[in-house]
Parts: C-alpha cells; sequence; structure tokens
C-alpha cells in the first residue's frame, strides 16, 4: 500500500466497520449500483449523511423509502447527477436564461436504454460506443458479442499497464487512434446510434435539442 494511503486514507474489512466508526460522518457510495440502495439505506441507518452515485437506487420505491429515512433522522441524501448538470447541460441552461438563444419554442430530448438493447436490435448493424471510459470494454463486447460493428471513443479500454505492454484484442470494426478514420461497413439501411454503458447497469445515454427564435 503507498505510504500516501496509509497516511491520508484507512482500510476497512467491511462496510459495517467502516460504519461503525464514529469519526466518518459522510458515506461516498461507489458500489455496484444494484448495491446501492442496502449501502445507502445501511449508512442513513448508522446515522452517516450520504452522497450516491447514480443511480440513488434500482427503483422509484427504494429511492423514496431512502428520501423518508434520511429526512426522519435529519441526514443529507443526494444522488450524483447523471448529466443535468454536467458541462453541456449547464452550458444550454445558463444561455436560455441569459437570453443568448431567443425565446425556447422547442425542446426534443431523446433517451436510448443501454447497449443490451441496441445490440438485439436486428435493424442496427452499428452502435456508436460513446461510454464513460471505464465502460469501453464492457460496451465493446456485448456489440461484438451480438455481431454488430462498432465504432468506439477513445480509449478503447483501460490497463493499469503501460500502453506499450497492454495485451491487445483486435477487432476489424473498432476505431482507435491513428485507425482509418473511415467508417466500418455496414449493410443498407444500417442505423447509427448510440449506447451508453455495461449491458449490467441498464445504462442509459440522452441528447437534448433546443430551438429557438
Amino acid at each position: 500500500m503507498p505510504p500516501s494511503a496509509v497516511t491520508i486514507g484507512r482500510a476497512f474489512d467491511s462496510l459495517e466497520a467502516l460504519l461503525a466508526e464514529p469519526e466518518i460522518g459522510l458515506i461516498l457510495n461507489l458500489a455496484n449500483p444494484h448495491s446501492h440502495f442496502a449501502v445507502n439505506k445501511a449508512a442513513l441507518e448508522a446515522g452517516k449523511h450520504v452522497y450516491s452515485e447514480t443511480p440513488l437506487a434500482m427503483g422509484y420505491a427504494q429511492a423514496e423509502a431512502l428520501a423518508d429515512l434520511a429526512e426522519s433522522k435529519g441526514l443529507s441524501l443526494s444522488g450524483a447527477p447523471a448529466s443535468i448538470l454536467g458541462e453541456a447541460g449547464t452550458t444550454v441552461r445558463d444561455a436560455v436564461a441569459a437570453g443568448q438563444v431567443g425565446r425556447v419554442r422547442l425542446v426534443y430530448a431523446e433517451l436510448e436504454d443501454g447497449v443490451q438493447a441496441l445490440a438485439a436490435r436486428p435493424d442496427v448493424d452499428i452502435v456508436d460506443i460513446a461510454t464513460p471510459n471505464s465502460d469501453h470494454m464492457d460496451s465493446a463486447l456485448a456489440c461484438i458479442e451480438a455481431g454488430k460493428a462498432i465504432l468506439i471513443e477513445k480509449p478503447i479500454a483501460l490497463s493499469a499497464r503501460e500502453p506499450d505492454h497492454a495485451p491487445r484484442r483486435q477487432c476489424p470494426h473498432a476505431r482507435h487512434p491513428g485507425a482509418d478514420p473511415s467508417p466500418p461497413p455496414a449493410s443498407a439501411g444500417s442505423r447509427r446510434l448510440t449506447g451508453d454503458g455495461p449491458s449490467h447497469r441498464r445504462p442509459r445515454s440522452a441528447r437534448i435539442r433546443v430551438a429557438a427564435r
């Protein structure tokens, strides 16, 4: 373990041991999404404030139960926004609020329900993967296993080793820095769609267009 980790942080053998530590007042929950509800609930019951990555829970009823529990104990509960507080969303919000784009007449939003949904569709030949970097490998493999061609943002995958020594899996349809910029072959009538995240997390991507006069 690096000396800085010993100095700055502490390791716990279990969630229960961490929650029993009286000096810890806030829990940052980065567990598997399916564990978010249980971890968030346990932290609140232990009297800890909670900041959870998305999703807060796997269903509305669970999220509502967490909110009620936090309120009853006078604790703060917050879920990391997927995109609404990101740079794109805040830029659009500020531009509209400042009147830079005129009066908004139409807002168009589109939501895709994940790579697994796209990979299963027979009318989709190419999937454009724009997932968080850490999810690229899972998303790409899901599409390749379904027989789809892929366009992928860099990096193709993340490795703890140096790039020159990292093992490589060659895919004839994968795009990467230095590769031929032309798109992979596709049959007539193919559609280019965007997924967002690995299949087991029910990932989603969103695109928003604002029309104004």
